[in-house]
């Protein structure tokens, strides 16, 4: 039961439509899916962009405010007259630089960042100020002198940054113990001989600060990159770590053309999208990965639409196994019902089966046939009682050729007695002619047996005319024994006397040719030299269903009824065709195949 309903056609119509319903439907909602991803994920990148870019300005500010506050200790006169000064006793230029100094500090709106501003002599004499207690034991301008980077950035030409190192004050001092150092050269007044440097230790709380209260997700990470080397920010904590490991870039997401958009490889994770925008000093870069929580969160809807979709498939596979079973389970019962009925015997017309649709036009249709086998019945019967009425006549008419047929032998005898050779000629032909006629009702014959009784038949024509008429025969041997069909030369012989020679007057003459084409056609020409034919009258013989231009004897066996007979029995490429001129001759031509 469960296999038979399985292979039925409703079952299966039912598949292919929730099949193509799941299929669209799927490929529908992952489309949206992709779609909404990749809006979202275009969303999250633009997010973070402007997130990073207002941490990156911001920091960007305050560096180039402690930049500013470098560059004005490196030209300040009072600063440059106390590096230049060289008595001993220095303690009120000493002072005034210090206060100076101290203003300008105090002005500087990052000065929170500032851990240790030290500016020294070339004598080692220097003056700091401390964002927080220091010991008064070391020496400021030693440690600075004395600390890894110090030749690193007094030599360099401009602002180098060597990234976030360990404070060299961090023993004598409670300050930060990370620290972006700035080291400058001080020249003297007139610009060609180093009087000092200024060193200023700023806080690493000027990247951390910032992201204290940033609101960044459990599984993604904030990185700083200063030229090449790379940190991880973790709140109030920055840590150095590996470079990424960049791959592709993906393009025409971000709103900042300088801002970075890739692929990379982490130090804590592998292939994230990383978000990377530009500082406004040279190198520096802030980085986010994009949480990935936050990009797949959407799945649990796209898996909650795939569910409500399953769910209305099976809501609609039941709709469509009622539908079906009321519009095409029960009709399709009732038709095979019906069918049972017929092959029963019983041909009644059924109303019932005739609905509205589609099984309706089957159910007009069995109607049709039932009616239609009804009627055939009921003339079946007649044929048959017709034709056992035709068998009587056939044999009656068979009677009167046999009669006629010894009556002309005996005539045929009285005149041979009478020495009438022309009587016993004519009768002898007519008779063989009568008895060809009556003897056989077979379709296809030899052309040998048409010949014999074309022979027959001309005989007597030519006694009728007088012998004015003559008849020649060019005969290929090879075609005696080929199928031709019976009374195919006698109505074009005969139609060759009676409308082409004998309105002409005076003699005539028909030749008769028949030829075969390499034992695959037969080609039979009659030709006479009569008063030839119109195109009209061509037309007319070959295809007029009327029967005039046959007499009495061979009625209703006319040119056009001899070349339909051809084509219905060999096929539309054989047939006859004629050629005629006017005044001359006319040529009736037969294309036969080569049957033995």
């Amino acid at each position: 039961m469960i296999k038979k309903y399985i292979t039925s056609i409703k079952a299966r119509i039912i598949t292919l439509t929730l099949l193509y319903a799941l299929v669209i439907s799927i490929v529908i909602v992952s489309i949206f899916f992709y779609i909404f991803q990749t809006f979202l994920q275009k969303n999250l990148i633009r997010s973070t962009e402007f997130n990073l870019q207002l941490v990156s300005d911001t920091i960007s500010n305050d560096m180039n405010q402690l930049i500013y506050f470098t560059r004005w200790c490196c030209s300040n006169n009072i600063i440059n007259s106390y590096l230049t000064f060289e008595e001993e006793d220095d303690k009120l230029i000493s002072l005034n630089a210090f206060k100076r100094l101290n203003e300008e500090y105090n002005n500087n709106k990052s000065k929170k960042f500032i851990e240790r501003v030290v500016i020294a002599k070339n004598n080692g004499k220097f003056l700091q100020l401390v964002s927080t207690v220091a010991s008064s034991k070391m020496n400021a301008s030693d440690l600075v002198e004395e600390s890894s980077f110090f030749d690193t950035l007094i030599e360099y030409d401009g602002f180098k940054w060597i990234g976030i190192v360990d404070n060299p004050f961090q023993p004598y001092t409670k300050g930060n113990a990370k620290i972006i150092p700035i080291i400058r050269p001080i020249l003297d007044s007139h610009g060609t001989e180093v009087v000092g440097f200024v060193y200023i230790g700023i806080s690493a709380d000027i990247i951390t600060s910032y992201f204290a209260e940033y609101n960044l997700p459990s599984d993604s990470s904030l990185y700083l990159t200063i030229w090449d080397k790379v940190y991880e920010i973790q709140k109030d904590t920055i840590t150095l770590v590996d470079s990424f490991v960049k791959k592709n870039a993906l393009e025409n997401v971000a709103n900042n053309r300088d801002t970075l958009v890739y692929l990379a490889d982490t130090p804590t994770s592998q292939n994230r999208i990383m978000v990377s925008c530009p500082a406004s000093l040279k190198g520096w870069y802030l980085s986010s990965s994009l949480s990935k929580k936050e990009l797949f969160q959407q799945r649990q809807y796209y898996h909650f639409f795939i569910y409500l979709i399953l769910l209305l498939l099976v809501g609609l596979g039941i709709g469509l196994i009622m539908f079906f079973n009321k519009t095409v389970n029960s009709p399709i019962t009732k038709i095979r019902k019906k069918l049972g009925d017929i092959a029963a015997g019983d041909f009644s017309y059924d109303a019932s089966i005739e609905w509205e649709h589609e099984l309706g036009e089957i159910g007009r249709g069995i109607n049709h046939l039932s009616r239609e086998i009804t009627l055939l019945m009921d003339k079946r019967i007649e044929d048959e009682k017709q034709q056992k009425d035709l068998e009587y006549q056939i044999l009656l008419s068979q009677i009167n050729p046999h009669f006629l047929y010894n009556t002309l032998n005996s005539i045929k005898w009285m005149a041979t007695i009478q020495q009438a050779e022309g009587i016993a000629e004519m009768i002898t032909s007519l008779a063989r002619l009568m008895k060809n006629i009556s003897k056989s009702t077979t379709q296809l014959i030899t052309i040998d047996e048409e010949l014999t009784l074309l022979k027959d038949y001309f005989i007597i024509q030519q006694y009728r005319y007088g012998g004015a008429v003559s008849i020649e025969y060019r005969i290929d041997e090879s075609v005696y024994d080929c199928k031709i069909l019976r009374f195919t030369l006698q109505p074009l012989v005969e139609n060759a006397l009676f409308h082409g020679i004998e309105p002409k007057g005076g003699t005539g003459k028909i030749i008769i040719t028949i030829t075969t084409n390499h034992l695959s056609e037969i080609s039979v020409e009659i030709m006479d030299n009569g008063i030839g034919m119109t195109k009209e009258q061509i037309a007319k013989s070959l295809f007029s269903k009327e029967n005039h231009d046959t007499s009495d004897f061979f009625k209703k066996i006319g040119i056009s009824n001899v070349n339909r007979r051809l084509k219905y029995e060999f096929g539309e490429q054989y047939g006859i065709t004629i050629t005629s001129t006017l005044g001359e001759y006319t040529k009736m031509h037969i294309t036969l195949p080569y049957v033995v």
